[in-house]
């Protein structure tokens, strides 16, 4: 779908030399491609909903002692890791949903713990405090998960048992009216949901703050904690691809379909779920997008080290292209093509790809048919992507590439007239 532009009558142009229209068709396309005020935003179904989502759970095992508080202090006492860490990357998009798991949860009076936790932008929630009264919590430990989705609050005066909950914070009801954190933890305010992290960068340290904040009773977290971070991705085919000794893989192509995206492209991640294969180096893929641009994502690297079930993540900003004869392993890469010219067969397309990296496709209508053509070159070893691949677009409506028709137009160097049409992706707000 496109949005003409209207104009009171045809642009025309006369006693123009060709050079001339060249020129004015030149400083078009620059002036349309400049952004206008508005950032670019991560592209939503037409419906309005949300993307797809995709899940990462990250984890830190190592446990830690609730030090019961020094009589006499100014501050609560940090727990023995104080703060625990967890390192998240390789995650593109930002964050639409944070949970946490803390396992194996311990105390002889659980009201005294505070758990605070940091994300790397700095941004803080309270998951517990002065939560489950004086009923102690056994040896064996609860497993407390923390969503904003949950059904009931963490308790205030009943005991707490394994289960989820959303995060609670009675300490403002209390006579004392608020908890106070040792160094290095942040001081208030703190944020009340997990939802005080959504939109924001999960790449980066995020910390657990576990304090105790009165005297005589002490605890556990026996098994550390993880965080599961959900973003969206765009569309995803989630049909394995199997990949044989020799020739064109099962799904060619593989095919996704993406509708209701408003403006024009302006990034593009590929992600490749549970690829596997015992010589990666074999493996040639080639992405094209609706209108026929092409991009070699990925071909001859990996060297020959059997790989299984790593997760791929292909963008333009990664720090690293993939390795030429290192060993692939999960994370987030450039697109990386070590042998320029290798051929695809029909369906795809007979030409040479449009670029080397997934700037080839900014600027283009997102919507349509992506497809995903993948090779084996060479025989004698096969894999699959058993869990499909996805695609994360970024769009904007203020930077959109202008469509011209008819593209070229012969005048006479002394006189002759025109006319051309010009349009935008649907969307922009031309």
């Amino acid at each position: 779908m496109r949005s003409m532009l209207s104009f009171s009558k045809p642009y025309r142009f006369r006693k123009l030399s060709r050079h001339c229209l060249a020129v004015l068709l030149l400083l078009g396309l620059l002036a349309a491609s400049f952004p206008r005020g508005s950032a670019a935003t991560e592209a939503q179904m037409s419906d309005g909903t949300d993307a797809l989502s995709n899940t990462h759970t990250f984890s830190n095992t190592s446990s830690m002692t609730i030090i019961d508080r020094t009589s006499g202090t100014a501050t609560s006492t940090g727990a023995s890791v104080f703060p625990s860490e967890i390192n998240v990357s390789g995650i593109t998009g930002n964050v639409e949903k944070v949970t946490v798991t803390i396992n194996g949860f311990s105390h002889g009076w659980p009201d005294d713990v505070d758990v605070l936790l940091v994300g790397p932008t700095g941004r803080t929630v309270f998951l517990m405090s002065d939560c489950g009264a004086n009923t102690s919590i056994s040896e064996v430990g609860a497993t407390l998960t923390f969503d904003d989705a949950a059904a009931t609050a963490m308790p205030d005066t009943n005991p707490i048992t394994s289960g989820t909950y959303r995060p609670a914070n009675y300490a403002e009801e209390r006579p004392m009216g608020t908890d106070t954190y040792p160094d290095p933890a942040p001081q208030e305010p703190y944020g009340t949901t997990l939802s005080v992290f959504n939109g924001t960068n999960p790449n980066g340290a995020w910390r657990l703050f576990v304090a105790d904040d009165e005297n005589s009773y002490a605890g556990y977290i026996t098994s550390g904690w993880s965080i599961t971070v959900t973003n969206a991705v765009t569309a995803q085919n989630t049909t394995a691809v199997t990949l044989p000794d020799s020739g064109t893989a099962s799904l060619y192509p593989s095919t996704l379909n993406v509708s209701g995206l408003l403006g024009s492209v302006t990034a593009v991640t590929v992600y490749l779920n549970n690829f596997s294969h015992t010589a990666p180096d074999d493996v040639d893929l080639l992405l094209v997008a609706p209108g026929g641009r092409s991009v070699v994502v990925m071909s001859d690297v990996g060297g020959t080290t059997a790989v299984n079930n790593i997760t791929l993540l292909l963008n333009d900003s990664a720090a690293n292209s993939l390795p030429d004869s290192g060993m692939l392993t999960s994370g987030t890469f450039k697109p990386t093509d070590f042998e320029a010219g290798d051929t695809f067969p029909s369906p795809a397309p007979s030409s040479p790809p449009t670029g080397a990296t997934l700037s080839a496709f900014n600027g283009i209508n997102p919507n349509g048919a992506w497809r995903l053509y993948a090779v084996d070159d060479a025989g004698g070893n096969a894999g699959t992507i058993s869990g499909g691949w996805s695609l994360l677009i970024a769009t904007s409506s203020s930077a959109c590439a202008l469509n011209i028709a008819p593209l070229s137009q012969a005048f006479p160097i002394t006189g002759g007239a025109g006319s051309f049409d010009l349009s935008s992706p649907f969307g922009c707000d031309w």
